[in-house]
């Protein structure tokens, strides 16, 4: 066997020996990574198991054990992240989705998590401007165009940026393939109203007339529009539309009816507010809103207000003593009005559908869920009849109703 056998034997005894050294090297590694990732995922699943149980500190700190032992982990990261804004200390929020967004080595999925969640952490800052900007470079993407919109949404509501508002949504709509014709006609609806506070009133019919094209249905438009032609001194066409705000959603007839009533009054109609009623058919909650209203307003005459307590009295046994007259046993409906009127005008609450938010007047959009459309007197009417209803005399005599403090909703709040 000459020198070069050797060398030749040598060289494949080395190539062999390497190749069994590499292959049980990379076994015991991916051995230890395999033990490490599930001990990782117990971890994570743990804490997992701390949001679920509404224990954020605990899952905080499971969290960041895990996110220094496994720094390659982006998804670790962006959830410590996210637990830190959800706490509130987005200080610290920012500093780790800025230094995710730094990385060079990361792939262009992950850095557009980061920069989502980025610009997220700017908006619960306030810091609009560096927001927006970001979201506008995620609009490039489409897999982040829709929820990029929805926030570039939220920041124009908030800045009252209608104009933008519009934009984005009609985007959204081709993004989505969904229709955002409601919340549309309310950015016109405000739009409208920003003209009229400047005497502009060519514009602020447009936003009007565009609201109601935007959504034919609204409630809102309808009412504005109303208003606007009662302020021209065409009351047949505010007649028109008031009429048809109070149809379109009678829960809100504390809000609505005032000014159809008032109207009604100076430029009567056959059949008056009776007439109107009889266009359509109404649910429990929207007869009990219209005899709420009916009882706030003075100017509706109790000829007018007497069918409509009576069936508030009749769905509530509990206030018929108070629509009998202690001596005749006759329907007293002046003293009823009487009795509940400052009860009704003190504890008049509009709770949000959606999360049970509660305000004394009555607006558009929910300021703490954000949705449009939501509030309504329904359920604080029910709660303040329940009140009364622990607290009602007995049949034998008539006192004056107390006033009784204002209830909060019962409500669970919607996690969106």
């Amino acid at each position: 066997m000459n020198l070069w056998h050797v060398s030749a034997v040598l060289l494949w005894v080395l190539a062999l020996s390497a190749i069994i050294w590499f292959a049980l090297d990379r076994s015991v590694i991916r051995q230890q990574r395999r033990k490490h990732r599930k001990v990782a995922n117990t971890r994570y699943f743990q804490g997992l198991q701390y949001l679920l149980d509404e224990q954020p500190d605990e899952a905080l700190t499971v969290f960041l054990k895990l996110a220094d032992e496994n720094p390659e982990i982006i998804e670790i990261q962006l959830a410590v992240a996210r637990l830190f804004r959800r706490k509130g200390e987005l200080e610290r929020s920012i500093r780790m989705h800025q230094n995710l967004v730094a990385r060079t080595h990361l792939d262009r999925a992950d850095r557009l998590s980061a920069l989502y969640e980025l610009a997220s952490d700017y908006v619960s800052a306030g810091l609009y401007d560096r927001a927006e900007r970001l979201f506008n470079e995620l609009l490039e993407d489409k897999p982040w165009r829709r929820p990029a919109l929805l926030q570039l949404l939220h920041i124009h509501e908030n800045q009252r940026d209608w104009e933008d508002a519009l934009r984005a949504a009609r985007k959204l709509e081709q993004a989505s393939g969904l229709s955002y014709g409601r919340i549309m006609s309310h950015y016109e609806c405000e739009m409208g109203e920003m003209a009229l506070a400047n005497q502009d009133c060519q514009d602020a019919r447009t936003h009007f007339q565009l609201a109601l094209t935007r959504n034919p249905r609204s409630v809102r438009a309808h009412y504005l529009i109303g208003q606007f032609w009662h302020k021209q001194g065409n009351d047949s066409h505010a007649l028109k539309y008031l009429e048809q705000a109070l149809l379109l959603r009678p829960i809100l007839a504390p809000l609505t009816l005032p000014d159809l009533a008032a109207l009604i009054k100076r430029f009567p109609i056959r059949g008056g507010l009776t007439g109107v009623f009889q266009k359509t058919t109404l649910t429990d909650e929207e007869c009990d809103a219209i005899a709420q209203a009916m009882i706030l307003n003075t100017e509706i005459s109790d000829a007018e207000a007497t069918a409509w307590i009576e069936k508030l009295a009749a769905r509530h046994p509990f206030l018929q003593p108070f629509c009998r007259d202690t001596q005749t046993e006759a329907p007293s409906i002046a003293a009823v009005r009487s009795a509940l009127e400052p009860i009704f005008r003190f504890t008049l609450r509009y709770a949000c559908d959606e999360c049970g938010y509660e305000l004394r007047s009555h607006v558009w959009k929910c300021p703490s869920c954000r949705r449009w459309d939501t509030l309504v007197p329904r359920e604080m009417i029910e709660e303040q009849l329940r009140g009364l209803d622990q607290g009602s005399p007995s049949s034998d005599s008539v006192h004056p109703l107390p006033l009784l403090p204002a209830k909060r909703s019962n409500r669970k709040p919607r996690i969106t």
